[in-house]
């Protein structure tokens, strides 16, 4: 069995994240969706909960029986985090084999970085790298990036934040979490 492993803290989910997870559906039989969530509460980086970003993805993908999506807290010490996705890719995953774990750039991705440099730790299971690059990924002349997208719902430029994800998603953001962009 193969699983598709995507990990992000998607605060709150853009295109790139959906097309990534969209990708990872379509090549594995399962997939792995671990939200990152910070050690230190910012609503301004991190305005949506685990439990608000996992129901804005569970709407948008029909609560696809092929896709569980986890939390994944923080920790100081990137080998106590990578043993926790070692540890949830097993405990869920019991007789998995393969994963193909997808990230999107081995400069700046962090999760990328931790799984490649404590790859011993998944002795059992063969990680094979996917990178899904967002360079040259741009809504207008803004990159898309989550950062990008929360400038623009807070200075209420809804034409091109709308731009940024699936309307679906957004349609959930302008009515459930209006308080924390609008």
């Amino acid at each position: 069995m193969t699983l598709g492993l995507f990990i992000g803290r998607m605060n709150p989910p853009h295109n790139w994240h959906i097309n990534t997870i969209e990708k990872a559906i379509l090549e594995n039989e399962k997939v792995l969706i671990l939200l990152w969530s910070p050690i230190v509460k910012d609503k301004d980086k991190n305005p949506l909960t685990f439990l608000e970003r996992k129901s804005l993805l569970e709407k948008y993908l029909k609560n696809d029986k092929k896709v569980k999506i986890l939390e994944l807290p923080d920790e100081k010490s990137d080998l106590i985090w990578t043993l926790h996705v070692y540890k949830r890719v097993c405990d869920n995953f019991p007789n998995i084999s393969k994963v193909n774990f997808y990230f999107w750039d081995k400069e700046n991705d962090s999760a990328y970085r931790c799984i490649k440099e404590y790859l011993e730790y998944f002795f059992n299971v063969k990680i094979n790298f996917v990178e899904i690059s967002r360079k040259k990924s741009f809504v207008g002349s803004l990159e898309l990036s989550w950062t990008n997208f929360r400038k623009l719902l807070r200075e209420k430029k809804f034409d091109l934040a709308e731009k940024f994800t699936k309307k679906e998603i957004f349609d959930e953001i302008k009515t459930h979490f209006k308080s924390l962009f609008f």
